[in-house]
C-alpha cells in the first residue's frame, strides 16, 4: 500500500509537479472503463487523483466537487465526442485507454487488451515495454530537463 505513497514523495520532492489527493469510490464508479487492464492506474489513482508537471499530466478521475482541477479528465479524453486525443477515433478509443497529456495534443494510451503504454508522436502511436511508474518516471525526467 505505500508503494505509490512512496513514489509520489519522491516524485514530489525532486519535481515541482501538482499531485491531486486520492480519487473517491463515486470517481471510480464514474470510470467504470478502468477494468483489469488498467489495475496499475487503478491503485495510482487511489494514491492520487492524477499528476501535472508543466505540459505533461495523469489524467484525472472527474469529481464534480472539484471539476476545476479535474474538467480535463480520463473520463473526457475517452468519450469520442469530447476528446482531443487520437482524433476522436472510435475504433481507436475502443481499442485503447487515454490515461495521459504529453501535450496539448498529444497522449498517452493503454492498450485495453495487453495493459502495454503506447504514446503517441508525429500523428502515430509508438509501444513502450515501461510499467506505469518507469513510464511517469521517464516522462517527468524528460520535461524537467526541457
Amino acid at each position: 500500500m505505500t508503494y505509490w505513497n512512496d513514489k509520489l514523495s519522491v516524485w514530489k520532492k525532486t519535481y515541482p509537479c501538482k499531485i491531486l489527493p486520492p480519487a473517491k469510490e463515486e470517481q471510480f464508479r464514474k470510470a467504470y472503463f478502468l477494468e483489469d487492464y488498467a489495475k496499475d492506474l487503478c491503485a495510482f489513482y487511489k494514491h492520487c487523483n492524477g499528476i501535472s508537471y508543466e505540459w505533461f499530466s495523469i489524467l484525472p478521475l472527474e469529481d464534480s466537487s472539484h471539476i476545476k482541477t479535474t474538467w480535463d479528465s480520463i473520463n473526457v479524453a475517452n468519450n469520442p465526442s469530447k476528446t482531443r486525443f487520437l482524433d476522436g477515433d472510435r475504433e481507436l478509443l475502443h481499442h485503447f485507454l487515454v490515461f495521459a497529456e504529453l501535450d496539448a495534443n498529444r497522449c498517452a494510451v493503454m492498450d485495453k487488451k495487453e495493459g502495454s503504454i503506447w504514446y503517441e508522436e508525429n500523428g502515430e502511436l509508438h509501444q513502450t515495454n515501461l510499467s506505469l511508474e518507469e513510464f511517469i518516471d521517464s516522462v517527468l525526467k524528460e520535461v524537467n530537463e526541457l
